[in-house]
Order: C-alpha cells, then sequence, then structure tokens
C-alpha cells in the first residue's frame, strides 16, 4: 500500500513523496523519488498528482534520472521575424571549407 504526502520545494513547486507502507517492500524510496517499475504500475496516479501541480522524481537504482512535471503552454506566442534586421549571416556562410573538405575526403598523405 502506498501512502502521498506532498511537500513545497524553493521554487514553490508541489512535490511528491511516496511512502511504502506493505509489508513486501516492493516500492522502493529516495526521498521524493519513485523508481522506474513503481512509475510504469502507477503512472496514472502520478500524472494525476501532477496535474494538481506536483512534481515526481523518476530513478533508476536509487538515481534520479527523469522529473515528471505539468506541461504548461507558452504563455507568449511566437512571433516569427522576431530577430530580423537584429542578425547578419555572412555571404559566405555555407561555401565550402578546404580544410574541412579534405577532412571527410581523406586525402594521402
Amino acid at each position: 500500500m502506498l501512502a502521498t504526502q506532498g511537500s513545497k520545494a524553493l521554487d514553490g513547486a508541489k512535490r511528491l513523496t511516496l511512502t511504502n507502507t506493505g509489508h513486501r517492500g516492493t516500492v522502493s524510496r529516495m526521498g521524493n523519488a519513485v523508481n522506474i517499475h513503481e512509475a510504469k504500475t502507477h503512472l496514472s496516479r502520478l500524472i494525476e498528482r501532477v496535474e494538481a501541480g506536483e512534481e515526481v522524481v523518476i530513478a533508476r537504482a536509487g538515481r534520479p534520472v527523469a522529473r515528471l512535471i505539468g506541461y504548461r503552454d507558452r504563455t507568449t506566442p511566437r512571433i516569427p521575424g522576431r530577430w530580423r534586421d537584429q542578425i547578419t549571416i555572412a555571404p559566405d556562410f555555407d561555401a565550402a571549407d578546404a580544410d574541412i573538405a579534405r577532412d571527410f575526403e581523406g586525402s594521402p598523405e
């Protein structure tokens, strides 16, 4: 059986801590981390927690490897051409470079 306990991190995000309250010891714990097997088994529950604003860390062999966080839409729409007239590209930007061509073609020495 799993018990959940929420806590707030320094950045204000809620973090999820799962604790194994069963007798079989099938769930390994590391702070607010969930092992990969448990994440696969309880993905729907973890997603519900993430939707509520919590963050889940997924670990492999006790080492954090991923964060499960809520999806947020872009707050400001993308504006095409925003960098227009602010950068320039040299006319020979894509011209062949003899040294690089020689490295790829492999000339005999």
